[in-house]
């Protein structure tokens, strides 16, 4: 159970904790943007996320074929998801790629960023960005961010190829150490000169932002992001679950301690942004930013003023690399349970592979597939194309969320699975999350997929500053409605399943560790 927690904590807690959330509770009415993200965490994040555990321990397969056993035409919900996942993983590990280029220069006598403008060192020698989507396409950045990138999916093939069983191996370091990390930062950023004026930029309520329907929609957006809902991901853990795992005390758990690592990383991100702002002789304002600016721009800079800046960097970028590596990892295990559900195991009983186990072959395939998607992020205009896909790629969650609810309730039936866990864990399923699969959280993703639409087709066209072609625009338009039409596909696919309803609930898991 120890490892399943580990790696679904790790899998939650990602990078999005420490360059997102921070911003968006300042930008959103610092402690008034709490009212819709715990808002969003109780009508939408903890109800989603129990469901896609419970289906995935219940059924003990991936989000393909557990949906399937709903009803057959679920199947392409779950093809949806899965597909979103491995869309996110192609261009998400572009950022252990950039985390370790920081490791390793920050092993050097004084950080580069140091001696030079922090924006200038991202912008020049991490991206060598050029001018525009088309600009140098094909033309890599610097060969030292591709070997990044080569040894970021070795990294991921060597956490994964074992399945969740290295998984949850891994997990006992990479979702504990960036505890660690993020508390030695705290306690650091707090007693710098400046400290106690970012933390109140970052947490002065500004309750005005809650008449605006953007905050809300940040707040329904990050709790999203952060859980992994929508994608497989919880499904794919939930099904190496014994039956008996109490999943319902789980999904709380996870899901309250997510939301506590946001606020607590925006305490180390705030307080080391005052003291950057004082020492800059400017404004906090002036420093805020999200994203990849804060991660590798601002933070850096601001420890870069520290004595012994290079350790302090390193063990900052150390773990960014393990947040980033958690989130990786269940991505890809969401992908790599779907090919073992339906038979891609690799080379079966082939005496010319004998020493290979078949794991190996289909974690390393998809490692293999996932880098070739990845390589154009690592080109000189690969950070406006790593912006587009990052806004576009994961816009159909609010759909497979709604869809699951929807199935589960009325389909299969809320009351049944809630039985079901009940019977096998001693805990049934709350009566306002039963509500909420049968009401009001598909309710709400309809709405946060439709507000959602409007904002990407009515906001800025630039992604990092640069204004996206016609065919960059295609491509953001193909990866927002691809899986809808898959779900539609589906659904028109009358063939009866194997995976119908009403098998035998397993009493045993197949195995976190």
């Amino acid at each position: 159970r120890t490892e399943f927690l580990l790696a679904t904590i790790g899998n939650c807690v990602g990078v999005g904790n420490v360059w997102r959330f921070p911003y968006l509770a300042y930008k959103n009415g610092g402690g008034g943007f709490l009212i819709p993200y715990f808002a969003a965490l109780a009508l939408v994040g903890v109800p989603v996320f129990l469901l896609e555990l419970a289906l995935g321990q219940r059924f003990q397969k991936g989000a393909t074929l557990a949906l399937a056993k709903l009803n057959p035409r679920f199947r392409g919900v779950g093809l949806a998801g899965t597909g979103m996942a491995f869309a996110t993983l192609a261009y998400y590990n572009v950022i252990l790629a950039w985390t370790m280029v920081y490791m390793g220069q920050s092993l050097r006598p004084g950080p580069p960023w140091k001696r030079v403008d922090a924006e200038r060192f991202w912008k020049h020698q991490v991206l060598n960005e050029s001018d525009g989507f088309k600009d140098d396409f094909g033309v890599l950045a610097s060969p030292e961010l591709f070997l990044a990138l080569v040894a970021a999916w070795l990294a991921l093939f060597f956490a994964t190829r074992k399945g969740v069983h290295s998984a949850g191996q891994v997990a006992w370091v990479a979702a504990t150490l960036p505890y660690v990390v993020l508390t030695m930062l705290v306690i650091r950023g707090c007693t710098l000169p400046g400290a106690m004026a970012g933390l109140r930029y970052y947490l002065k309520p500004r309750t005005d932002r809650l008449a605006v329907g953007r905050t809300w929609l940040d707040a329904a957006n990050q709790i999203i992001y952060s859980l992994g809902v929508g994608t497989g991901q919880m499904v794919a853990y939930g099904s190496y679950n014994d039956a008996s795992e109490d999943v319902v005390l789980d999904a709380f758990g996870v899901a309250l301690l997510n939301s506590f690592t946001s606020l607590f990383a925006g305490v180390a991100v705030f307080a080391m942004l005052g003291h950057k702002a004082k020492r800059d002789g400017v404004g906090v304002a002036d420093v805020v930013d999200s994203g990849e600016g804060l991660a590798f721009v601002a933070y850096p800079d601001g420890l870069a003023t520290l004595p012994a800046a290079g350790l302090w960097c390193f063990l900052f970028f150390a773990m960014l690399f393990m947040l980033a590596l958690d989130s990786s990892m269940a991505m890809l295990e969401a992908w790599t349970t779907m090919l073992r559900d339906f038979g891609f195991e690799g080379v079966g009983k082939d005496e010319r592979w004998r020493g290979f186990r078949r794991q190996d072959l289909v974690v390393g395939a998809s490692c293999a597939a996932g880098f070739l998607c990845s390589l154009g992020f690592v080109m000189r205009p690969g950070i406006f194309w790593f912006a587009l896909v990052d806004r576009y790629v994961v816009w159909a969650v609010f759909v497979v969320a709604g869809v699951e609810c929807l199935g589960v309730a009325w389909c299969y039936g809320g009351d049944k699975l809630s039985a079901d866990l009940r019977r096998e864990t001693g805990r049934g399923v709350p009566r306002p999350v039963l509500f909420c699969w049968k009401f009001l959280t598909p309710f709400l993703c309809c709405l946060l997929g439709i507000a959602s639409m409007v904002r990407l087709f009515t906001g800025d066209e630039r992604y990092e500053g640069a204004r996206a072609p016609a065919g960059a625009q295609a491509v953001g338009f193909f990866l927002m409605v691809g899986p809808v039409a898959v779900m539609l596909l589906g659904a028109l696919d009358r063939r009866p399943s194997a995976d119908a309803p009403g098998v035998e609930l397993a009493t045993t898991g197949k195995g976190f560790v």
